[in-house]
C-alpha cells in the first residue's frame, strides 16, 4: 500500500503526528461544550467578515480595531438582549427535546453524592450510572463528557432545580444574567425580563439573582478600581438628549457649518432639498428626514470588498450574485421575486409544455 498509494500514506503520517488535536478521544479532557474547533473558527470569522466588517476591506488598522470593538460590541449586544427578552425559541425547543428524552427516572433513583455531584441511572440500561457535576457543567455520558448539556443535566435542572453553567437561557435566571452581560450596571431588574407567562420565583431563586448581579458588579469594580452603584430601575436605559448640553451644541455647531456650504450646491439639489425641508412639520417628520440622512451617509466611505474564493462562487446556486457582496442568510421572504434568468430544467415534458427549446447539457450531443 506505501508503494501504490504513497501521497495518501504521507499525509495520514503527518496527520496522525498531531493526532492530539483532531482525534476526540485526546480530547475528552477539554471543556469545548460540543462545539468542534474548526466549526467554532468559521463562525467567528463569519461574523467578523460578514457582520462586523461587511465584507468590505479596511486598510486602516487603527479603523479595523475601531469596528471590531463599536460595531462588534453593539452586535453582540443584541445578540445577547435576543436571548435575554426570548426572542428566540430555539432553546425552548432544545431543552423540552432533551427533558422528552429522559421520563422514566424517578427522584429515588437520584443520589447526590455532595454539593455539586450528583449520580443519575442510565434510562436504556440501568446498571450504567452516570455521575454529574453542577459546578463545572459536565456529565461523564457520551454527550456530555466534553461539556455540552445533555439529557441527564436537564433532568437535573427540571426536577431538582439545580442551576448549571452550561444551561440554556429558558429561566428568568439565566434571562437576567445575560442582560446583566449585555447591558453592565445599566441592567433592569430581573422582573423586567419576565415573560407574559411567567412569575417571579421564590426566594431563593432571587437570592441567585442577587448574586449574579453582585457578580456582575464586582467584575466591573475590579476593572475601573471604583465603586459602581447599581441602578435598580430600567429607565438608565435610555437618557434624555435635552438635557446633553455639549452633545446639542457640537450638533449646532455642525450644523453652522453646513450651512456655509449651502450656496456651493446645484442649483438641481438647493431645489429639492428646500422641497423636503417645507414637507417638514412635525418632530417625527424631522426624525425621520434625519434617519435617512444618516442612512445614505454610512455609504460614503466604502471600500473595496472582501473577494471571495473561487471554489466557493462555484456552489452557490444560479440566482445569486457571482460576485463579494454579503449574501442574507436565512429563508427568503414569503414574496421574494428572483432577479436575472433562471435555468431551464433538464426536462424535455416541462419545456415542450413551456414551448421553450430544451435545456442542452454541455458536453453531450456536440
Amino acid at each position: 500500500m506505501s508503494t501504490k498509494f504513497n501521497n495518501f500514506v504521507q499525509r495520514f503520517e503527518k496527520n496522525y503526528n498531531r493526532k492530539e488535536q483532531w482525534i476526540k478521544f485526546y480530547r475528552l479532557h477539554i471543556l469545548y461544550r460540543n462545539h468542534e474547533t474548526n466549526n467554532y473558527a468559521e463562525a467567528s470569522i463569519r461574523v467578523i467578515k460578514d457582520i462586523l466588517l461587511s465584507r468590505t476591506k479596511e486598510y486602516n488598522a487603527v479603523t479595523l480595531v475601531d469596528f471590531i470593538i463599536n460595531v462588534g460590541e453593539n452586535y453582540f449586544t443584541l445578540r445577547l438582549l435576543d436571548h435575554a427578552h426570548e426572542r428566540h425559541s430555539e432553546s425552548h425547543r432544545f431543552y423540552s427535546k432533551l427533558c422528552s428524552k429522559i421520563r422514566h427516572i424517578v427522584k429515588n433513583d437520584v443520589k447526590q453524592i455532595n454539593n455539586c455531584t450528583y449520580s443519575i441511572p442510565s434510562e436504556s440500561n440501568p446498571k450504567v450510572v452516570y455521575i454529574i457535576n453542577t459546578e463545572m457543567g459536565i456529565c461523564s455520558c457520551k454527550i456530555g463528557c466534553a461539556g455540552a448539556f445533555c439529557k441527564h443535566q436537564a433532568w437535573i435542572h427540571e426536577n431538582l432545580k439545580v442551576q448549571l453553567p452550561n444551561l440554556p437561557p429558558i429561566t428568568l435566571v439565566e434571562r437576567h444574567a445575560l442582560g446583566i452581560l449585555a447591558l453592565g450596571d445599566k441592567c433592569p431588574e430581573a422582573a423586567f425580563f419576565l415573560s407574559l407567562k411567567e412569575s417571579l420565583p421564590d426566594t431563593s431563586a432571587n437570592n441567585e439573582i442577587t448574586e449574579i448581579t453582585h457578580m456582575g458588579n464586582d467584575i466591573e469594580q475590579n476593572s475601573n478600581n471604583e465603586i459602581i452603584e447599581p441602578t435598580n430601575s430600567a429607565k438608565t436605559i435610555y437618557f434624555n438628549v435635552s438635557n446633553n448640553t455639549e452633545l446639542i451644541a457640537e450638533t449646532d455647531a455642525e450644523w453652522l457649518r453646513l450651512q456655509k456650504m449651502i450656496p456651493s450646491l446645484p442649483l438641481i439639489i438647493l431645489q429639492k432639498l428646500a422641497k423636503n425641508l417645507k414637507n417638514i412639520k412635525t418632530n417625527q417628520q424631522f426624525t425621520n428626514f434625519i434617519h435617512s440622512v444618516n442612512t445614505s451617509a454610512r455609504t460614503i466611505n466604502r471600500r473595496g470588498k472582501i473577494r471571495v474564493q473561487p471554489t466557493s462562487i462555484s456552489r452557490r446556486k444560479g440566482n445569486v450574485t457571482r460576485g463579494s457582496k454579503r449574501i442574507p442568510a436565512g429563508r427568503r421572504p414569503e414574496h421574494y421575486v428572483v432577479k436575472g434568468n433562471i435555468r431551464r430544467p433538464h426536462n424535455l415534458d416541462q419545456n415542450i409544455l413551456k414551448s421553450k427549446p430544451n435545456a442542452k447539457k454541455h458536453g453531450r450531443g456536440h
